[in-house]
């Protein structure tokens, strides 16, 4: 019981990053389905966050930045 209380909480600041995120691409009426691009981006952000700090290569950041800034654009 008590991993599912630390599963729980450590969720919650992903729930609110991700709602906030389909909220933004409803506003921007880029996706009716917003929370399925939010998820997206949500984790590759997270992910590649992770890898370029690991890393030490902030180049693979904003090149990951610009990615996602065009898949945006083209929803």
């Amino acid at each position: 019981k008590e991993s599912c209380n630390l599963q729980d909480a450590s969720r919650r600041p992903f729930d609110l990053f991700r709602d906030w995120l389909a909220e933004q691409f409803r506003q921007l009426g880029k996706s009716k389905q917003a929370k399925s691009p939010a998820l997206h981006l949500l984790g590759r952000s997270e992910g590649i966050s992770m890898i370029g700090h690991v890393y030490a290569d902030p180049a693979l950041i904003t090149a990951e930045i610009k990615t996602l800034q065009k898949w945006i654009d083209e929803l």
